[in-house]
């Protein structure tokens, strides 16, 4: 893969930003289905929608959160 888009999306308690992800990427998908669509995320994501699943590496390193 060496062109397309790449979502990062890390959900809060307030917002799914997984979710958002997942409707932007269908957008893309609609309107340019050639091109490659990839999430970063904390999350699990079960979506077939993305191309490409990207863990963030260290996950969520945000004290405050725990």
């Amino acid at each position: 893969m060496n062109r397309g888009f790449v979502i990062l999306a890390q959900n809060t308690d307030e917002v799914d930003y997984v979710k958002c992800a997942t409707i932007l990427a269908k957008s893309i998908k609609q309107h340019m289905p050639t091109e490659n669509v990839s999430i970063v995320t904390d999350n699990n994501v079960e979506s077939d929608i993305f191309d490409k699943v990207i863990p963030l590496p260290k996950g969520d390193l945000d004290k405050d959160s725990e």
